[in-house]
């Protein structure tokens, strides 16, 4: 069955390739300066899959199906944990089938939550799930990927629910995950300016309104330590973008905050109605789209295939851009005067 998966896999991705140079089927949304555009991606979270109901996985598809159409691949579609009801093969089986039937994006970074920590052996159904739908090759609950000179750091719990009643809604990082983002960061702002997202399911503990939309909804006891290393590489100077959901909040009620160079993204429920909020869409996220020196987070109902007015964010990055090169005046092209002739008069005849 694996073996079956593999080709299927493969033969989204060359047919992936080919819409993408052709622009086959691509008449949907666009970004907003196509000539700029460095880096898009679709940013949602809680996609929460069953195979109980069909509901969520109708949501996906038909989310999955507008992002499909839009005139600019992705090159990610980022999904911050609770993919899964409860971490089961099955459930990580339709998830990947939907993301793959459309290929919304060249590649899916998703990070576990803590409803796909709940069942035996979690870890291994998401890696193993992961790695075949997405042709990765991960082998730790965190891990990094870079395109186009942007990297994410997906972070994950070490910890499910069946080891600790703790983790029926918190994470477990280790100390050993924490030094690995902490390395990770210094060695990708050694190379470049451009800004880092960091991909958690659980908010940071005190962000993006937690504790006045759930009291047990932040990240649990490692929260400080995460709060301290991602503050000590926004305070050297460089763009961190934190993006979490797991708090079931719809679009505007956190949005887009910031500690200096440090940014928490609330990202809304899209497999399950928002608990909060004015607007309870399911089926919502961001187009993320990165230009010199900003990234735009645009809200989009993929659902109902439609921006969302009044929930654009910009963050203002630390990259250095270089100024545009001025034009040089150019004198105006002028013709030399044609000499002009005399009339040759013959000379008078002597007598």
């Amino acid at each position: 069955m694996e073996t079956i998966w593999k080709i299927i896999s493969m033969l989204i991705s060359v047919f992936t390739i080919f819409s993408s140079l052709f622009g086959w089927f691509r008449n949907g949304y666009e970004p907003i300066d196509a000539d700029n555009l460095k880096m898009s991606a679709v940013l949602i979270s809680d996609t929460h899959i069953s195979t109980k109901t069909t509901d969520a996985q109708n949501t996906l598809e038909s989310g999955v199906k507008d992002m499909a159409k839009s005139k600019v691949e992705a090159n990610m579609l980022m999904i911050t944990g609770d993919l899964t009801d409860n971490g089961l093969t099955d459930q990580y089986d339709a998830l990947f089938k939907i993301i793959n039937k459309k290929a919304a994006a060249k590649k899916a970074v998703c990070v576990m939550g803590n409803h796909d920590a709940w069942s035996v052996g979690y870890f291994d159904n998401f890696r193993t799930k992961y790695n075949l739908g997405t042709l990765s090759d991960i082998t730790n609950p965190y891990y990094k990927y870079s395109t186009e000179g942007y990297t994410v750091f997906a972070l994950g719990t070490e910890k499910g629910y069946q080891e600790n009643a703790a983790y029926q809604n918190e994470a477990y990082l280790s100390d050993a995950q924490l030094n690995w983002l902490d390395s990770q960061l210094a060695a990708t702002f050694a190379l470049s300016d451009k800004p880092a997202f960091v991909l958690c399911h659980q908010p940071i503990n005190g962000m993006n309104r937690q504790p006045e939309a759930w009291a047990l909804g932040g990240l649990g006891a490692q929260s400080e330590q995460l709060l301290t290393i991602l503050k000590k590489h926004a305070d050297a100077g460089h763009t961190v973008i934190i993006c979490s959901g797991h708090l079931h909040n719809s679009i505007g009620y956190a949005g887009v905050t910031n500690q200096g160079n440090l940014w928490f993204v609330d990202v809304p429920s899209f497999g399950v109605q928002p608990s909060r909020g004015d607007n309870r869409t399911t089926g919502t996220g961001y187009v993320v789209e990165c230009y010199p020196g900003k990234v735009i987070l645009r809200a989009r109902d993929f659902t109902g295939a439609q921006f969302m007015d009044g929930y654009q964010y910009t963050i203002t990055t630390t990259e250095k851009v270089a100024p545009p090169t001025p034009e040089q005046p150019t004198e105006p092209v002028t013709k030399p005067e044609e000499p002009t002739s005399e009339p040759v008069t013959a000379p008078p005849l002597i007598d």
